[in-house]
């Protein structure tokens, strides 16, 4: 008898269904990915709705042996950007993720939809909804029955050692930058 499928889940960018019987999506950890700074990072996306970014994520630092489980994370989201060894001049290293928000339903920006949220050490550091990004509720590119802000992530950029900053581009062409280890938004590109 074949298994039903219950719904889709992103392994490291790519789709991949799982099943209705499992309890996540699928082992991907024999699948990796090196980050920014060489490191090789695997990351479990479980959506635990259809629509939304309910579910759990899991990264792992994938080693010789069996990865070690480094953050589990509360959420589910699309699109996952992390970088290993961030830091800044006055704290210590760590693993900074970069989640989305999922498709907004509606055609304006709104407090109470998130756009992108900052996490650092497996803790959240800052949110920002659709609202906090557009700046106004009518900068959004929409469709029949979605929206977005966020016309594309460019990701972590190395500024200098183990600094990086993180950039989206706005759907109206401006190009914001945030500090992945806080999540504060860098004036220098506002």
């Amino acid at each position: 008898m074949q298994k039903q499928l219950a719904s889709e889940c992103k392994v490291n960018g790519a789709f991949s269904t799982h099943n209705a019987d499992s309890d996540c999506c699928l082992d991907i950890r024999q699948r990796y990915r090196f980050t920014p700074s060489g490191h090789r990072l695997s990351v479990t996306d479980c959506p635990a709705e259809q629509y939304g970014n309910v579910g759990t994520t899991q990264t792992f630092r994938v080693t010789a042996g069996e990865d070690a489980l480094v953050h589990t994370f509360d959420w589910y989201s699309w699109s996952i950007h992390l970088v290993c060894n961030a830091s800044d001049s006055k704290r210590p290293t760590g693993v900074a993720v970069v989640s989305t928000g999922p498709w907004a339903r509606g055609h304006t920006a709104s407090d109470d939809v998130l756009a992108i949220a900052f996490h650092f050490n497996g803790k959240t550091v800052r949110k920002y909804s659709t609202l906090d990004v557009a700046g106004k509720p009518d900068n959004v590119s929409q469709s029949v029955s979605h929206y977005t802000v966020i016309e594309g992530v460019l990701g972590f950029r190395r500024t200098t050692g183990n600094e990086y900053v993180f950039e989206v581009r706005k759907v109206d062409g401006q190009l914001l930058a945030f500090d992945p280890i806080t999540g504060d938004r860098l004036d220098e590109f506002e």
